[in-house]
């Protein structure tokens, strides 16, 4: 049996024919994860990948053992990711809070945050604006 362990042959990539990496043979065969799954970032939606401008290092999210359901670092990104914010609790796609697909820096709090409640609970504060950016700008952990 060959020692594969400069890459690991793990997850998906188990059980698979030494052929399906090395058809036109051994030598300078590509150990970057995009070089094989660039469709597969090229053709996500949810985010979209390619128009998002995300890295095109796949390992930064995903595993060879868990493709879907990829764990992305969000308090690298952007602070709210705690309390009622974790995603599963209020959210489960990235479009919940991004309405843009081709633009994560836009964000939305006010589907979830209603003008009605934030304006009364919001009444005695100096300079409140009902909009997005204003309720990151005061709450950039997502604690109230």
């Amino acid at each position: 049996m060959f020692n594969h362990a400069f890459f690991p042959l793990t997850g998906g990539h188990q059980g698979l024919d030494c052929d399906d990496c090395h058809e036109t043979g051994f030598a300078g065969t590509p150990t970057d994860c995009v070089e094989c799954h660039l469709d597969d970032y090229n053709s996500t939606n949810d985010p979209n990948h390619a128009a998002a401008g995300f890295p095109t290092d796949c390992v930064l999210c995903h595993t060879t053992a868990m493709w879907e359901g990829a764990e992305f670092d969000h308090l690298q990104y952007f602070p709210i990711y705690s309390g009622e914010h974790r995603q599963g609790e209020v959210w489960t796609s990235c479009s919940d809070c991004h309405p843009n697909s081709n633009n994560f820096a836009v964000f939305d709090c006010l589907e979830c945050h209603p003008s009605s409640e934030m304006n009364e609970e919001h009444e005695e504060v100096p300079g409140y604006v009902y909009q997005s950016p204003a309720c990151l700008d005061c709450h950039p952990t997502g604690e109230e």
